[in-house]
């Protein structure tokens, strides 16, 4: 049996040759390629290349189709601007079929083509404002609608007059629908605002009997009652024919 000292040594010898030969197989490694580097690096700029061309041409396809929906949002502006703003030499060869496309304000803007107070007529706002009107005096007449119900007697047992209570009453008190206080006793119709709707839009100080039936007419008809112009001698008023009711309105009166 060997001594123990010796086999000591004989382990420290192995373990010795054994790490000499770890380190022989580092120092003949191969080396790295000096061309390593600069790969990466031609790598990376031509990703960072090809993330700038994706974001250019994405920039213009954003622009492209910016400019192709303000051009989308433009024409659909001038049609509404000639379907609310027809030339009254178009209007007059439409036949009736033809011009019942028009609601009644339309129709009576287009008769001030030519005056020089209707310069500055935006007739497309003048259309969205009526809308507007209707849409509250619906609001207004649904929410209310049960007042009738609990007392029909007091609207004359009819809810096609109380409707058109609470439109001419909605108009009046929420949105200054009136007569031009200056042609109560001052009788003069050479104002183009006192003569059609718009003098109730906001470009004059109000109506007269020649424009508050029109006005109340179109936003009858936007709620699609059965309300029609009725011409008199010297005056106008509207009347609702339709649903089994039969009656006239007088709306140029105050409440």
């Amino acid at each position: 049996m060997l001594p123990e000292n010796l086999c000591l040594m004989d382990k420290t010898a192995i373990a010795r040759n054994h790490m000499k030969r770890r380190q022989s197989q580092k120092t003949h490694e191969p080396p790295r390629s000096p061309r390593a580097l600069p790969r990466y690096v031609f790598a990376l700029g031509a990703a960072g290349l090809l993330v700038c061309m994706l974001f250019v041409m994405l920039s213009l396809h954003t622009s492209s189709g910016r400019a192709g929906s303000n051009r989308t949002r433009g024409d659909q502006r001038a049609a509404e601007r000639e379907q609310h703003q027809p030339k009254l030499s178009k209007l007059v060869r439409l036949s009736e079929n033809e011009l019942e496309e028009f609601d009644l304000a339309t129709l009576n803007l287009a008769c001030l083509a030519g005056l020089l107070q209707t310069t500055e007529l935006d007739a497309l706002n003048c259309a969205n404002q009526l809308e507007h009107w209707a849409n509250s005096v619906r609001i207004q007449t649904e929410f209310n609608l049960a007042r009738y119900y609990t007392n029909p007697t007091e609207y004359e047992n009819s809810e096609a007059f109380f409707r058109m209570l609470m439109l001419i009453t909605v108009l009046q008190r929420d949105f200054g629908v009136r007569y031009n206080p200056d042609r109560i006793e001052n009788v003069d119709f050479r104002q183009p605002a006192d003569l059609f709707v718009h003098g109730m839009l906001g470009y004059g100080q109000g109506g007269t009997c020649v424009s508050i039936p029109v006005l109340y007419t179109d936003v009858a008809q936007r709620l699609g009652y059965p309300v029609y112009l009725v011409y008199a001698k010297q005056h106008l008023f509207c009347r609702w024919d339709g649903r089994g009711d039969r009656f006239n309105i007088e709306g140029t009166n105050q409440g």
